[in-house]
């Protein structure tokens, strides 16, 4: 189950990343990360530029740290994809390259570098639409516009905290609403 945050991230603070009721499996299963030494050393460096060193080890402050630091330096669009390449890694290419892609190559990012730190991570999906769009209705028209991706981390006592990037920078316009005749008609 995932979970909106409904309070503030003060509440989290001091909370351990993973469950302790978790079986060794499971642990490694929402740790495991590509043999690559790139993500860790980004992350810990996220850390230090972010961070002050009181909570360097404070897994909200990481979250929160890794999740800005991908919403500052990237850039959305749907315009591109990324491939293997040379490393095999799809997630790499975009990560140590040029940090231009959407919301799949976001949420797997910053999953690899909440992992590599040793936070619990998953991508999961679903859709994110603006509460515009019932357009005063109850219904609601999902598109595959407004498909997305996000990060979500596993906090003990608070379950899995979602971590969805945002970047600052887009080359895209907004996806158009749905149409609203066809959302109230539907609706009926």
């Amino acid at each position: 189950v995932s979970q909106a945050l409904t309070g503030s991230d003060v509440e989290l603070v001091g909370r351990a990343a993973g469950d302790p009721s978790w079986s060794e499996e499971m642990r490694a299963h929402y740790l495991e990360v590509p043999d690559d030494p790139r993500y860790q050393a980004l992350a810990r460096s996220i850390i230090e530029e972010m961070l002050p060193p009181s909570y360097h080890d404070e897994p909200i402050a990481q979250i929160r740290a890794i999740t800005f630091w991908l919403e500052r330096e990237g850039t959305y669009t749907t315009s591109v994809g990324h491939t293997a390449g040379k490393s095999g890694d799809p997630t790499a290419d975009f990560l140590f390259g040029d940090l231009v892609g959407y919301c799949v190559h976001f949420s797997h990012a910053a999953t690899m570098l909440f992992r590599s730190i040793g936070l619990p991570a998953r991508v999961s999906t679903g859709y994110a639409i603006p509460e515009l769009a019932r357009r005063g209705g109850s219904a609601l028209l999902l598109t595959d516009a407004f498909s997305h991706a996000w990060a979500e981390v596993y906090l003990e006592g608070a379950g899995w905290i979602i971590a969805d990037v945002q970047p600052h920078s887009s080359m895209d316009s907004p996806p158009p609403l749905p149409d609203a005749d066809l959302t109230r008609l539907l609706g009926e």
